[in-house]
């Protein structure tokens, strides 16, 4: 097997293994007493804590200094910031199901921006790919059932009382487009290096709006500080990192 072929198989598997932890966020949510800023806050700056750390630790802190730092190392870390904080907010202001299904359209923004603007190749293959993962998100999701009773059944809640949570979620599938786009430029970064770039950047981007908009954490009892530790952990340095690694081996798309 070549090496073009390996890592895309590698870049595929840190692919799934994000999406299987970020996924679990949702579900983390609901036992965590405070805003979705807070805890996408959480979920960035326990990355940049273990990244400085095993940077610390391997001495790789000379790869950071070396990097030539560009507005595509930026704006990647921006947007992450971002998704993680759109998503997380809507969690807790629409269903699970229409939050998960909206956020998993960006792929479809990054590879229309990657096909236009990196000259990416759009091909049936990937453009079957595509509509497989769409329908795999609505069926995995709920969205779309299928029973002998009631045969095939579309279960989007457009309930006006979701409007925000949609559009939040929405915006937060725009984001994560955004984040697979830009991330797509300065493939030479390493991995590691990369990722605590982006853990910085993205928890300046959420520490900007709590700036604003005053944290409450006087609902927080001792579940809700373990379970918001727990999935910072796991849906935070985790998924991110795994995110980071993988777009840097595969195609916006």
């Amino acid at each position: 097997m070549d090496s073009a072929k390996s890592l895309k198989i590698k870049g595929f598997a840190f692919m799934f293994l994000s999406s299987s932890l970020m996924g679990g966020i949702g579900a983390f949510a609901r036992y965590i007493n405070t805003s979705g800023d807070v805890i996408s806050f959480a979920r960035n700056f326990s990355g940049l804590i273990c990244m400085f750390f095993i940077l610390l630790a391997m001495r790789r802190f000379g790869a950071v200094r070396e990097t030539r730092f560009s507005w595509g190392v930026l704006l990647s870390g921006v947007f992450l910031g971002l998704l993680s904080m759109l998503y997380v907010m809507s969690t807790q202001m629409t269903t699970l199901s229409n939050a998960a299904f909206l956020i998993y359209t960006g792929p479809v923004y990054s590879t229309i921006l990657a096909t236009f603007f990196l000259k990416e190749p759009f091909t049936k293959a990937t453009a079957a790919s595509l509509a497989a993962v769409f329908f795999g998100c609505l069926m995995i999701v709920g969205i779309i059932n299928y029973s002998s009773g009631n045969g095939l059944t579309i279960g989007l809640d457009l309930d006006p009382k979701y409007t925000a949570g949609n559009l939040v979620a929405l915006l937060s599938g725009v984001a994560y487009g955004l984040f697979l786009f830009f991330s797509r430029y300065r493939t030479d970064v390493p991995s590691d290096v990369r990722s605590f770039y982006n853990f910085v950047f993205a928890s300046l981007t959420i520490g900007l709006f709590l700036m604003y908009w005053t944290p409450d954490l006087s609902r927080m009892d001792g579940f809700s500080w373990f379970m918001l530790i727990t999935a910072a952990l796991i849906t935070g340095f985790g998924a991110f990192f795994f995110l980071t690694v993988a777009s840097k081996w595969l195609l916006a798309g």
